[in-house]
């Protein structure tokens, strides 16, 4: 019996641990509702707000059809602001400059 009450466990805990696939369409889509939620002033300092982030959810899995929850939403989120600093920490490091200042354009030293 104890073998069975293992196998619920680990089924549980693998159920517990699903990750969302981000795809491309996903990310824009995602994206577009953030933009979406701030534009309706749901921000609070770098993040969303309770409400802003339920406003995100709502938007994202209507819109690409999914039925991901707030905590994959705000952990996508925080890995895409880890991926940003570290682009931009590289960039500076290497003298590339990419931004308004250059019209959206890499540009390199020689």
């Amino acid at each position: 019996m104890e073998g069975a009450s293992s196998n619920r466990n680990l089924k549980n805990k693998l159920e517990a641990c699903k990750c969302a696939r981000w795809e491309p369409r996903e990310q824009k889509i995602f994206m577009s509702a953030a933009e979406h939620v701030t534009a309706e002033g749901h921000r609070r300092g770098k993040c969303f707000s309770s409400t802003g982030w339920e406003r995100s959810h709502e938007l994202f899995n209507k819109n690409a059809g999914k039925d991901w929850t707030i905590t994959q939403l705000k952990n996508h989120w925080g890995a895409m602001r880890t991926d940003h600093k570290l682009l931009f920490e590289l960039l500076q490091c290497t003298k590339i400059a990419c931004g308004l200042s250059t019209g959206g354009r890499i540009d390199a030293p020689k």
